[in-house]
This record gives C-alpha cells, sequence and structure tokens, in this order.
C-alpha cells in the first residue's frame, strides 16, 4: 500500500459493507469491486515465502469476511496488478537488459485476492471473484502481470477519467502523477484497477439481464474473446488475451479452417450462420445479449457459455495447489486441439499451445 491506506483499513472496510448488506441488501445481487492486491512474497522468483504473524492473521481474516461476504450473495473483481516490465537488471541469463516481457512466466500474477480468481472453476470451495487483466489497445495484448487462467482482461491504458485539479498520487506500482491535462477536468490514467471497473460495470449489467453471479461470470468469461492475433517468432498465430464484451452482437463459434480469412463480426451484409460448398457449417453467432432473459432462453445461454469455458480452459484431476494455502494453482495449457483447430486466433501444429 502506499500509506493512505493500511492493511486494516481494507479488512475494516470490508466488515462494515458486510454490516451494511445485512442490514439494507441482504439477498440482492452484489458487486464488489476492489481496487487493490496484497503481496505477501518476498521474493518475486519463487512462489512461497514464510509470511510473519501479522500477515498470516491477517489473510485468514480477509479469507474470512470473504467468505461471508460470498455467502450473502456478493461476487469480487479485482485487478491482476499493474507491474509492468520496463528495464531489466542485467542477470546471467539475461545479460544484455533485455525487456523480459509481459507473460505468466516473467511476469506473474502473484498478489492477493488476484490469484483466488485464477484457480480452477470446479473446485469444491465456491470461488466469488473475477481476476481481471489489462491491455492496451494499439495491439490489444498483455501490458501488466498475467496468469494462464486469466480468463477475461480489459483496457488498462490511457484510460480517459475524471480527475481532480491537484495531483496525487495513485496506488499503482508505477507512481504517475494522476492530474487533470485535458479539458472538462479529465486526463488519462494505467493499471488493471482501471481494467477491472470496467469488468465490474458489465457483470452488474449480466446480472441485471436475470443471470445469477456464477450464470454471469460464465457469460462474461465465454463472451470475452482477443481482438488482435500476434505472430510469434515462427510465424505461427498467438491468441491474445480474451478481452471483455458486452455480447450485443451475439457469441460467435468459429468452427472453420484456421487459414480463412477473418470477417468482420459486426457484419451484417451476410446471414451469420454460412456455409462452405459442401454445405459444411463454417461460422455461427447466436446469443446476441440485448434484452433481460428468463426461462429456456437464459438456460441455452449459459449452457453454451459454459461448454466454452471448457473448451478453453479444460479442467485436469492432476492439477493441484500449487502451495498448502492455496493461492497459486496452474492449469496445463490444453493438450487437446479440439478448441484450438476450431478457433481463428491460433495456429500451429502439435499438440497443446505456446501461449494462451
Amino acid at each position: 500500500m502506499n500509506g493512505r491506506t493500511s492493511r486494516l483499513h481494507i479488512l475494516d472496510s470490508l466488515l462494515k459493507i458486510y454490516n451494511d448488506i445485512q442490514k439494507r441488501f441482504k439477498g440482492r445481487k452484489i458487486v464488489i469491486s476492489m481496487s487493490w492486491n496484497l503481496r505477501f512474497i518476498k521474493d518475486l522468483t519463487t512462489r512461497k515465502s514464510t509470511m510473519d504473524n501479522f500477515d498470516s492473521s491477517l489473510k485468514r481474516s480477509l479469507r474470512h469476511i470473504f467468505e461471508l461476504l460470498g455467502q450473502s450473495g456478493v461476487i469480487f473483481v479485482v485487478p491482476g496488478g499493474s507491474f509492468h516490465w520496463k528495464d531489466v537488471v542485467p542477470t546471467s541469463t539475461n545479460p544484455g537488459n533485455k525487456d523480459l516481457g509481459n507473460n505468466y512466466d516473467t511476469n506473474p500474477i502473484n498478489g492477493f485476492p488476484a490469484t483466488e480468481g485464477v484457480k480452477r472453476l470446479d473446485l469444491e470451495t465456491p470461488n466469488y471473484f473475477v481476476t481481471v487483466g489489462g491491455v492496451e489497445t494499439t495491439s490489444w495484448g498483455n501490458y501488466y502481470q498475467t496468469h494462464r487462467n486469466l480468463r477475461v482482461s480489459a483496457p488498462a491504458v490511457d484510460i480517459l477519467v475524471p480527475l481532480p485539479a491537484s495531483s496525487f498520487h495513485s496506488r499503482e506500482l508505477e507512481l504517475a502523477r494522476a492530474q487533470s491535462t485535458l479539458p472538462g477536468g479529465y486526463g488519462l490514467v494505467r493499471g488493471t484497477a482501471y481494467a477491472a471497473a470496467t469488468v465490474a460495470g458489465l457483470l452488474a449489467y449480466f446480472l441485471e439481464m436475470g443471470f445469477d453471479r456464477y450464470e454471469a461470470r460464465t457469460v462474461l468469461y465465454a463472451y470475452a474473446y482477443p481482438r488482435i492475433d500476434q505472430p510469434d517468432t515462427e510465424g505461427r498465430l498467438q491468441r491474445n488475451l480474451d478481452v471483455v464484451y458486452n455480447g450485443i452482437w451475439g457469441f460467435r463459434n468459429d468452427a472453420r479452417d484456421p487459414d480463412s480469412s477473418d470477417e468482420d463480426p459486426n457484419s451484417s451484409d451476410e446471414d451469420p450462420s454460412s456455409s462452405d460448398e459442401d454445405g459444411e457449417l463454417q461460422s455461427e453467432r447466436f446469443g446476441a445479449l440485448t434484452r433481460k432473459l428468463a426461462g429456456t432462453e437464459k438456460d441455452e445461454v449459459v449452457k453454451m457459455c459454459q461448454t466454452a469455458i471448457e473448451e478453453k480452459w479444460p479442467q485436469s484431476d492432476e492439477t493441484s495447489d500449487s502451495d498448502s494455502d492455496g493461492d497459486d494453482l496452474v492449469i496445463p495449457v490444453p493438450e487437446s486441439d479440439d478448441f484450438w483447430k476450431r478457433s481463428k486466433y491460433i495456429k500451429r501444429k502439435g499438440p497443446g499451445a505456446t501461449a494462451i
């Protein structure tokens, strides 16, 4: 933290929110966006560290209040972390001071509770978290910390927001001065906290459409998609992060040859379900989220979304928590070719994928 808000203030705020929910909002659908992360790891090169008694007690207390809030119907949206690699100190393995880049090996999500939202979705213990990554809108590539199981991202660089005339230091790791510099009291800011706010708003929108919190999260994950493909060093297309999408044009399922040319997903000149010369279905778009859903229609959308998520992030029985505290859970990149062959977002040979 930057000194303005202590860790105990965070716990106190969550307790006040819980009490308020019990008094005034019991039984309501509630989204809490939390623009903070606590880091208990002393050495970023290792996934384990020994916490002191205060940190251990605080973490247990936070987990307890998260569970109470979760049982009260809350779903949490948290930033993945706003550390961005720029310059790297020369080492024996990186003597040229080369930028290592921002991926799940060099710049992993390691803050709490961000690590909660990148766990498996089928754990017996309910998961009340959505962790949000940050992309910049030129290449639509990852700009900050990430994880193999990061399921949704949003713009997090040069975000236009209203700002005060006097400057203040943001809580991001890059302590840039956030001050109004544009007409009308606006300025540009960056960080995954702003991406999390975008996702929290969309999640609330899905809740209002009739989905419960788990259904809304499923829809959020399934409808998110990469905006631009990125070639790797071997010329193969890499699947960028899934960026949040409101579903107004519907869910698009690509089952065509990945070498075929892309179509504009917003184009209305052609039938969204088209066939090739042999009559085989090539692309289908369905499930437009433009109004409140209920009954069978809602159930069909949720089922479709769940299937899409299982294809993107297949679960492995051999995968387990990487430490006793359950903070980090690494899922292998999908071994099956089924999802990747059907997706226009990656083309490569052999089992597994080089990036996700």
